[in-house]
């Protein structure tokens, strides 16, 4: 029945093969359970009351305050451009002019001015986490009546 079903399937007992006639894997879904939930987090705790991975420094007094991010800015985007064969620029302009055509093909605001159009009211939009604000100054090049706003 369904229970001895799965203690077959659970027990690694009477495995099938495939169609490559291969052996699946023999290790069974509870161990791996167990593996995961106990063996990895206590051994972590062992190492770490051992002094083996808690010889880490702790973090500065500025942490979390962008310094950090300040002394790589000169180099991250060409180091980004260079890691994403400079899709990350392709895809940025594809991002910025599809909001931009959406921003703007708006025909009405379904405000009580039905005349006045995105077109012609003043958009202000936020960039938050904008980094070297590579997003923003797209932004700013392809919706040029905007106020772009880099946080």
């Amino acid at each position: 029945s369904i229970l001895r079903i799965q203690h077959k399937v659970f027990s690694g007992k009477n495995m099938t093969t495939n169609n490559n006639s291969k052996k699946q894997s023999s290790v069974s879904t509870p161990t791996l359970v167990v593996l995961t939930i106990v063996v990895i987090p206590l051994m972590g705790y062992v190492l770490h009351q051992l002094g083996i991975l808690s010889s880490a420094p702790p973090p500065p007094p500025d942490f979390g305050s962008g310094s950090m991010f300040d002394q790589i800015a000169t180099r991250y985007d060409m180091i980004n451009r260079v890691l994403a064969l400079r899709m990350d620029v392709g895809w940025r302009k594809q991002m910025t002019g599809l909001l931009r055509d959406r921003l703007l093909s708006t025909t009405t605001t379904g405000e009580s001015d039905p005349e006045e159009t995105t077109a012609t009211m003043p958009l202000r939009i936020v960039d938050l986490a904008t980094g070297t604000a590579d997003v923003a100054l797209q932004l700013a090049r392809d919706i040029p009546t905007a106020t772009i706003v880099g946080i």
